[in-house]
């Protein structure tokens, strides 16, 4: 089951993968790395949950790994222990796959 807490996130797509932060309390999601801020909602049934956050970049820097800006990313994924893993798609290119794996930090 996803808990309230703090993330190490490890997200990747076909173009590249980084790293971030991310705090979850609540129904609610916020975290950044180098160049993102993330915020946004998400809901728990059992070990599975959905999320959609929208992402936008706050320092110049790198590509992000959806290859552009501002997005809205919507997840689905399952927590099994302590760790999370999801896939979803951004609405700005929704035949990029998505992955993010969370570990308790």
């Amino acid at each position: 089951m996803l808990k309230n807490g703090t993330y190490a996130a490890w997200f990747r797509t076909s173009l590249a993968d980084g790293t971030g932060i991310v705090h979850m309390a609540d129904g609610r999601l916020w975290g950044s790395d180098a160049i993102m801020l993330y915020s946004g909602t998400y809901e728990v049934d059992g070990e599975r949950f959905s999320a959609v956050l929208t992402a936008r970049r706050h320092s110049e820097g790198h590509q992000t790994v959806f290859g552009t800006d501002d997005l809205v990313v919507r997840l689905e994924g399952v927590a099994s222990g302590p760790i999370a893993t999801a896939t979803g798609r951004a609405d700005a290119v929704p035949d990029l796959a998505f992955e993010v794996t969370l570990m308790p930090s």
